[in-house]
């Protein structure tokens, strides 16, 4: 049922892209947009990063090479995190460079932007990350493909973690936009113990201090935070500095990630991480594969073998 429900949408995507194909050009022209600006430019970078190897394991290096048998080119644009921006550069990738497909979209905020515009062009869109239930719902639509997630559906694997850990009273702290909304819906649709409050703060958010005290007078068992990029850098240096976690058990759902824990380090210990599989080698990889208690390890683990990287360079550095 799952593949079923997938291939409608793609069917009739397909179809769509065809039909403009037919009507234009005999060129494939695909846009895709990342944050490449600001704090969360480093996410971006590794969206794109991992476009680019995408397309090479298909056969496309440049401009004129085939994807499935049609010459395509790539045009690339960056929101910066800025719906407004957003809307501007898919204008223009639709009118000045006729693309047939807007891919990308990191954040749910910037996607629920642009969808009307590329929408309304009978554009494609493909994500690549944001995944609003919105558009999994009511505002569904056949011109939408999804590599990746609904917003609520990772986080509901945070509300298992917390019942099996028997956590009995919860608060839980996001960014008010839409994609924070879908967390904690997703959380919350199966814990099974109290949320005793939350906390929606602004998009981009560095100063969590008032946060973290208003959370420590609710008294709750334990914390859950979403927040990526920079604003969980800040965070967990936040958290760590106010003492909260000797009484509050933190869980944090794509804030400790191979991005954030090199600049977090240490701050890090401690902390109950939710992300999806991966089985590659990096550490945010090696700590979604072990269980909620050996994470903190993780942290730990990684810090001191960055250390002992850093002696050997030092040691096998030829003399200048």
């Amino acid at each position: 049922m799952k593949y079923r429900r997938l291939a409608t949408p793609c069917w009739f995507a397909m179809g769509a892209l065809a039909a403009i194909l037919s009507a234009e050009a005999q060129e494939l022209r695909i846009g895709f947009m990342a944050t490449q600006t600001g704090g969360a430019a480093v996410i971006g970078q590794h969206a794109v990063n991992g476009w680019k190897i995408g397309l090479e394991h298909e056969g496309w290096s440049k401009d004129g090479d085939k994807l499935g048998g049609v010459p395509t080119r790539m045009f690339y644009a960056d929101d910066q995190l800025k719906p407004d921006v957003a809307v501007k550069e898919i204008e223009r990738l639709i009118t000045q460079e006729r693309i047939h497909i807007g891919a990308g979209f990191m954040w749910t905020n910037i996607m629920l932007a642009v969808r009307t515009p590329l929408i309304a062009n009978k554009r494609i869109i493909l994500s690549t990350v944001a995944g609003p239930s919105t558009m999994a719902g009511k505002e569904c639509t056949p011109y939408f493909v999804s590599t990746s997630w609904t917003g609520e559906q990772t986080a509901q694997a945070g509300g298992d973690l917390l019942n099996a850990d028997g956590v009995k009273s919860l608060y839980v702290m996001v960014p008010n936009y839409q994609g924070g909304k879908d967390i904690v819906a997703g959380v919350t649709s199966t814990y099974k113990g109290k949320v005793t409050g939350q906390t929606l703060f602004k998009m981009g958010e560095s100063d969590f201090q008032a946060d973290i005290s208003k959370l420590r007078a609710e008294k709750p068992e334990a914390v859950f935070y979403f927040g990526p990029g920079a604003m969980s850098v800040a965070f967990m240096r936040q958290w760590a500095a106010s003492g909260a976690g000797k009484e509050i058990k933190l869980y944090t759902h794509f804030a400790i990630d191979s991005i954030t824990l090199p600049v977090v380090g240490e701050f890090a210990i401690g902390t109950r991480s939710i992300r999806n599989s991966s089985r590659t080698t990096s550490p945010s990889s090696a700590t979604c594969r072990r269980c909620s208690r050996s994470r903190p390890m993780t942290a730990r683990a990684f810090s001191r073998r960055r250390s002992r990287k850093a002696a050997a360079s030092s040691k096998t550095r030829s003399p200048s």
